[in-house]
Formats: structure tokens, C-alpha cells, sequence
């Protein structure tokens, strides 16, 4: 996967999961200069902007501030597939 970038930013490393929700990728954030993780969700699974429950998810996260909780850095939609789906 390498030299595969997702939005010029993040360069696809590897597959690291799979579920009902979408797929998880280990990217390299050329910007942060750092490895993370990248969830695509499934279509279907909170797909649209319509659909409210992944972006409200989002918004609380970045509210929210704990050592156990995950670090949200980016939210964005992409044309991977029919529908648009967020990442």
C-alpha cells in the first residue's frame, strides 16, 4: 500500500481491521508527521451528512479530553464508492 494516499494527506500503510462499521487503515499523517489510525466507514453505517449520529459522535469526542479515550484529529468525506463516505 505504500505511496497511496487518501486526501494528499495520509499515506495508506496497512489494513489493520475490518467490521460492520468500516475498515481501519494504519496511515502516516504527512502533515502530523505521525502513524495513525484512519476508520472509512461502511455504507450505510452513518454514511451521510444527513444521517447525524457518526458527525455527532465526532463533535462530542473533540469535547471530550481523557488518557482513555482516542484522539480525534480529522473528520472529512470522501467519493470512495457510491455513497460519499466519511473517514
Amino acid at each position: 500500500m505504500k505511496n497511496l494516499y487518501l486526501a494528499e494527506r495520509y499515506e495508506l500503510v496497512e489494513m489493520i481491521g475490518s467490521g460492520g462499521g468500516g475498515e481501519v487503515y494504519a496511515v502516516y499523517d504527512k502533515y502530523l508527521k505521525k502513524k495513525l489510525a484512519l476508520k472509512i466507514i461502511s455504507p450505510g453505517a452513518s454514511a451521510s451528512p444527513d444521517d447525524n449520529a457518526f458527525f455527532n459522535e465526532y463533535f462530542l469526542i473533540m469535547k471530550l479530553a481523557s488518557n482513555n479515550l482516542v484522539k480525534v484529529y480529522d473528520l472529512s468525506l470522501i467519493h470512495i464508492s457510491e455513497p460519499t463516505r466519511p473517514y
